[in-house]
């Protein structure tokens, strides 16, 4: 009520300790504010929100996606051709071995990766550490 009388050029009346005070509509901030665990953008008197929790899969998706970006970065730095296979030893902890279980199949698919062993990583190693967990992998041509 209080933003549809501001936006409409009208005042607002409160009674404080007995006074009655009257705010003219350019004396009045208003500002939209989200619940916890969204986000939420207010435009022409249009509101939208995004529910932006990540639950555990999506979470784990996107670890994928980072391990994805890793293999192809240790693949460019080992100078293969964008169509030369490879095979892939690991060793994961955290998350990130969760998300191999998970998404594997997508990282060999995305990767070129003929196997994706989990053995003591050997040939390119390349490894990533954070909050999440850590995993090293090995790169070699197949």
């Amino acid at each position: 009520m209080v933003a549809r009388a501001v936006k409409a050029g009208q005042g607002l009346s409160l009674e404080v300790e007995g006074e009655q005070i009257v705010l003219g509509p350019e004396e009045v901030l208003l500002e939209a504010l989200s619940p916890e665990g969204y986000s939420a953008q207010e435009q022409d008197g249009y509101l939208a929100a995004l529910e932006i929790r990540l639950d555990e899969q999506l979470l784990l998706e996107g670890l994928s996606r980072d391990l994805i970006r890793l293999v192809q970065q240790a693949r460019k730095e080992m100078g293969l051709n964008v169509s030369d296979r490879i095979h892939l030893t690991y060793v994961a902890e955290g998350k990130y071995a969760e998300s191999l279980i998970q998404f594997g199949a997508r990282l060999q698919e995305e990767t070129l990766a003929l196997s994706l062993v989990q053995a003591e990583p050997a040939g390119f190693i390349t490894e990533l550490s954070d909050e999440e967990g850590s995993i090293r992998f090995g790169l070699s041509k197949a």
